[in-house]
C-alpha cells in the first residue's frame, strides 16, 4: 500500500511551498502506525504521533497538523524508531532520557516545559499522580494545569505521560485515548513483573 502524502496543488506560474516538517513513519507496531515529526534543518523533534489503526488516519493527522509534510528519515530518527520498536517489545531501557536540545519546545511555556521535565522522570512501570507531578514543578494547587500540558504534550512515549494517573488509581485522560494509556501501562507492568 501506498501511503499518501500532502502536497500543495500545483497552481500555473507559482513554486510550490516545500514541506515544513519530514514525518519518519514506524509500521507494524502492536497498536498501529505512528510517526517522529522533525524539522531538518536544524535537526528538532517536533512531536510524536501515537500509534493509529492505519496510514491513512495518520495521514489526516499530520496533514491537519502540519499542511505541507513530506515523508522521510534521518540516521537520528532512524535510531529512536529502533528504541520505540524496543519499547513496544517491552524492553524497560529502550527509551532514552530526552536530550531537550534535540526537541522543539518553542511553542511551549516555561511552566509547561518544567512539566515535561517533571513527567520525563518517571521511570518504566513506575507512576506518578497529576497531583505528584504539581508538587514537583512547585505548584501544588496546579492539578488541573498539569492535567492540561500532559494533554498537550508533543513527545508522548519519550516523555510518559501516559504514566501519569488520578490520585484515585484511575487512568485519566490520554491523548491516544483510555485504552491506549491502559495496554501502555499494562505493558510496562508486564515487562517489570508488576500486576497492571
Amino acid at each position: 500500500m501506498t501511503f499518501p502524502v500532502s502536497s500543495a496543488p500545483a497552481e500555473t506560474g507559482k513554486v510550490p511551498i516545500p514541506p515544513a516538517v519530514t514525518a519518519h513513519l514506524i509500521h507494524n507496531l502492536p497498536l498501529g502506525i505512528m510517526a517522529i515529526v522533525y524539522s531538518p534543518f536544524p535537526f528538532r523533534i517536533v512531536r510524536i504521533v501515537l500509534p493509529h489503526p492505519a496510514p491513512s488516519a495518520l495521514a489526516r493527522t499530520l496533514t491537519g497538523g502540519y499542511g505541507n509534510w513530506r515523508r522521510g528519515t534521518c540516521a537520528a530518527t532512524r535510531r529512536l524508531s529502533d528504541s520505540l520498536r524496543s519499547y513496544f517489545a517491552g524492553n524497560a531501557n529502550a527509551l532514552p532520557f530526552p536530550d531537550w536540545n534535540l526537541l522543539d519546545t518553542a511553542r511551549l511555556t516555561p511552566l509547561q516545559q518544567q512539566v515535561l521535565r517533571a513527567t520525563a522522570r518517571i521511570p518504566f512501570g513506575a507512576r506518578a499522580t497529576y497531583r505528584d507531578i504539581a508538587r514537583a514543578v512547585l505548584r501544588p494547587r496546579a492539578v488541573r494545569f498539569v492535567g492540561s500540558a500532559l494533554g498537550r504534550n508533543p513527545f508522548p512515549l519519550l516523555i510518559p505521560c501516559h504514566r501519569v494517573v488520578r490520585s484515585d488509581g484511575t487512568t485519566g485522560q490520554f491523548a491516544g485515548g483510555k485504552d491506549m494509556k491502559r495496554r501502555l501501562l499494562a505493558l510496562e507492568a508486564a515487562a517489570v513483573g508488576h500486576p497492571s
